[in-house]
């Protein structure tokens, strides 16, 4: 399957890197982890369901190293997986997925 992120979802991942980046040692953990977590992701994982989102499922996995988690819909019919919320403990409260 095919992995693409929202535009929310890439400015989360956006301002994780760069928040990485800036305090730890091992500059690359961040994106080794996220390539990692989305070549799981095209296999389209149907993990625990988190919460909705327009009505389809939304899951979760977390990136191996890191207290970040990548939330993700399964579009069977698009051949996707769209990545809705890049989310990490230092965000706070995990993200609210509502049926819209």
């Amino acid at each position: 399957m095919k992995v693409k992120y929202t535009s929310e979802a890439q400015t989360q991942a956006r301002q994780d890197r760069s928040r990485w980046r800036k305090y730890r040692d091992s500059k690359d953990v961040f994106d080794q982890d996220l390539s990692a977590s989305r070549v799981f992701l095209a296999s389209g994982p149907k993990l625990a369901v988190y919460g909705l989102l327009a009505g389809r499922p939304v899951r979760r996995t977390q990136l191996k190293r890191l207290k970040v988690h990548l939330y993700y819909v399964i579009y069977e019919e698009l051949n996707l997986v769209r990545i809705v919320s890049v989310w990490g403990s230092h965000r706070g409260d995990a993200p609210v997925f509502d049926e819209e």
